[in-house]
């Protein structure tokens, strides 16, 4: 009778332990997996600041090939084509009290990015 006492015991302490050890692994692939995803939205986030700085280099380039950048309002100015990597960027210009403001914003998979620069208008 004392041999089966200590067979229950064995099989509960085995039960303790697998789970002891499933719940570690588990709890370490949850924070693999949330580290994944910060890696993954820093990587479009990248990605849509650029394209938003392209976008300001595309409003400069306008200005300074002479066409002029002319307020646009709420609608953007220009919507770009998707770039290579599959980004985007649009622009909005605004006039204000001799003051140009050009404000880009970048897009990539679900992140957006926006830069704005200001210099007296031309």
């Amino acid at each position: 009778m004392n041999q089966n006492n200590q067979q229950g015991i064995t099989l509960l302490l085995t039960i303790v332990v697998i789970s002891l050890g499933l719940t570690v692994v588990l709890g370490l692939a949850n924070i693999f997996l949330n580290e994944l995803i910060i890696a993954r939205s820093a990587n479009d986030a990248t990605i849509a600041f650029y394209a938003a700085d392209a976008g300001i280099e595309h409003a400069l380039l306008v200005e300074r090939q002479g066409a002029g950048l002319a307020p646009c309002g709420a609608s953007p100015c220009y919507s770009s084509p998707p770039l290579t990597n599959g980004a985007t960027f649009e622009y909005y210009v605004t006039d204000n009290a001799g003051t140009r403001l050009v404000k880009a914003v970048g897009s990539f998979s679900e992140t957006n990015r926006a830069l704005e620069i200001s210099y007296p208008a031309p």
